[in-house]
């Protein structure tokens, strides 16, 4: 049988004490896993911001779209990218495409989201007349 292995600086008398170059070493670790909870958090949180900014432009475009479809289709004139420009502007977008196909409208609307590693999400939104049979 072995013997378990004596600390240097361990005090006489008390084999159980333990060694002194071990203490603190669990406050170390109770930091470490403080700050990993605290990393992993900060990427939930930029994670919830990157899908509710995506959201938000999947919205902004299906609400830019409809507008320049209707100019389009009903207005007097004016154009539908125009149109569709004032609409995301109202809506916290920045108008990044816009084609008018015939009696459609495909739009590409980019929201901003305030993070340095993704700049902007994006949301596409096609709208136009419905042909009934």
């Amino acid at each position: 049988m072995s013997r378990p292995p004596r600390c240097r600086g361990s005090r006489p008398g008390r084999p159980g004490a333990p060694c002194e170059s071990d203490m603190g070493s669990g406050t170390i670790m109770g930091v470490m896993m403080i700050m990993a909870v605290g990393l992993l958090l900060c990427a939930l949180a930029a994670l919830g911001q990157a899908l509710i900014c995506q959201a938000r432009a999947r919205g902004a475009a299906d609400a830019v779209a409809l507008s320049a479809a209707a100019a389009l289709l009903y207005g007097d004139g004016d154009d539908p990218c125009a149109v569709a420009g004032v609409v995301a502007e109202r809506n916290q977008a920045r108008l990044d495409a816009c084609v008018v196909d015939g009696e459609d409208v495909e739009v590409r609307v980019l929201v901003p989201t305030g993070m340095p590693i993704v700049d902007a999400a994006f949301g596409r939104s096609r709208a136009g007349p419905v042909p009934c049979r």
